[in-house]
């Protein structure tokens, strides 16, 4: 992109995707960020790195989906339709491509969580300083691993038996 109104609305929805970060921090702490870095080994095994295919688990995990719905909206709201489109069509869709914004922010752990349970097989493997997944789930928050714990008994209570 050139100089102009569609590069002024890209730089907008960076900084505006930048910004959704820190306010999850602010209003979380840590703990998203660093179910983020488990998403990130469970990419590594999963795609092999930030490949095509790692990039997409990467943009589909909830902090990404936030920061991305937040950018979207924010300059679906105060650029012009050929702005947004220009970004639509760029590398940099994702940060237009929402039409809906972020999802409250306390349930965000939560949906972290629930991402990485997609991954359980994976998970069960990453272990740290002689920590199963699940004390690393419990090293980053409590929370995270009672929401884990909860997911592993819903899917026995679901799994027919012989």
């Amino acid at each position: 992109m050139t100089c102009g109104p569609a590069s002024r609305a890209l730089f907008a929805a960076k900084i505006r995707h930048e910004l959704e970060h820190a306010r999850q921090w602010d209003g979380l702490g840590d703990v998203p960020q660093r179910l983020s870095c488990l998403v990130d080994e469970v990419i590594d095994v999963v795609a092999g790195g930030f490949n095509d295919r790692g990039r997409a688990i990467y943009r589909a995990q909830p902090v990404e989906q936030d920061a991305n719905a937040a950018a979207s909206i924010f300059v679906r709201g105060r650029f012009s339709q050929e702005a947004v489109e220009a970004i639509l069509n760029s590398d940099d869709d994702v940060l237009a491509a929402s039409e809906l914004p972020p999802e409250p922010l306390e349930t965000l752990p939560r949906r972290m969580v629930a991402f990485l349970f997609q991954y359980g097989d994976i998970c069960a493997t990453l272990t740290d300083d002689g920590l199963t997944f699940a004390g690393r789930l419990e090293r980053i928050s409590t929370n995270a691993l009672q929401v884990w714990t909860e997911l592993e008994q819903e899917r026995q209570n679901a799994t027919p038996g012989p």
